[in-house]
């Protein structure tokens, strides 16, 4: 008996049916038939009853069920334990391209990344955890220590050629609790035309294509598409929280 073959059994006693196993696993019903002939064989006994109706357990059929069922759920869990074996590590969009791509501060192929928006931080971290943490907002989660509270320098960025109509509008994220967002409605009157767009990716195509201005990370400058609207600059404060 193989590893394969402990998902056919599963699935056969699950399904009551080897037409519907062979469906789901994408083998043919002549193959499962075989595999569940060759597990009888090895086992010496009979574990389902075939009818028109399916196939239904035997009492032998029965505990070899409880037997795949746990061995399954030890294997999941070692795979689970392998993959815990790199770090793992949270953090919000903005950070992931300042720390990660430009700093270059955690190695992409070493680490298990998971990137989520501001907003969603907190209700991953109550759905697993993390072995770190990167992020602009603090943690109410108390099973996780600061290590460091850093800063970003951000300004407001226009492209490099830009139309003459003027002024062009401000674009915010539409997460509520990005730091942009909220430092720009700090900075703004209500005089300005603000817009919300719903990704960083889309603020920044736009502003690239003269349509728009958006308080961005000045490290992006380097990019040609990219100027300074002005030669204001500001700090964003993000932490660093490990489990």
């Amino acid at each position: 008996m193989n590893l394969s073959d402990l998902d056919i059994y599963k699935t056969i006693y699950d399904t009551q049916s080897l037409n519907k196993t062979s469906t789901l696993l994408g083998y043919s019903q002549s193959n499962i038939t075989a595999r569940l002939k060759a597990i009888e064989n090895e086992f010496n006994t009979q574990l389902f009853i075939r009818s028109h109706h399916g196939v239904q357990a035997t009492e032998h059929g029965e505990k070899l069920y409880a037997f795949v069922t746990q061995t399954l759920s030890h294997l999941n869990q070692l795979k689970a334990d392998f993959n815990r074996q790199l770090p793992s590590l949270l953090i919000s969009e903005l950070l992931f391209d300042f720390l990660i791509l430009e700093k270059k501060i955690v190695s992409i192929t070493d680490t298990l990344i998971t990137i989520k928006k501001t907003s969603d931080i907190d209700e991953e971290l109550t759905q697993r955890s993390y072995d770190d943490v990167f992020t602009f907002n603090p943690l109410t989660n108390n099973t996780y220590q600061l290590k460091a509270t850093e800063l970003l320098e951000v300004c407001f960025f226009k492209g490099s050629v830009i139309p003459a109509a003027n002024p062009l509008p401000i674009l915010i994220n539409s997460d509520a609790n990005c730091p942009l967002r909220q430092l720009t409605l700090s900075l703004c009157s209500e005089a300005d035309h603000i817009i919300e767009v719903d990704s960083l990716e889309n603020i920044l195509k736009l502003v690239a294509n003269g349509q728009a201005i958006s308080l961005l990370p000045c490290y992006l400058l380097k990019n040609d598409a990219y100027q300074r609207n002005d030669d204001k600059a500001y700090n964003i404060t993000y932490f660093k929280y490990q489990h």
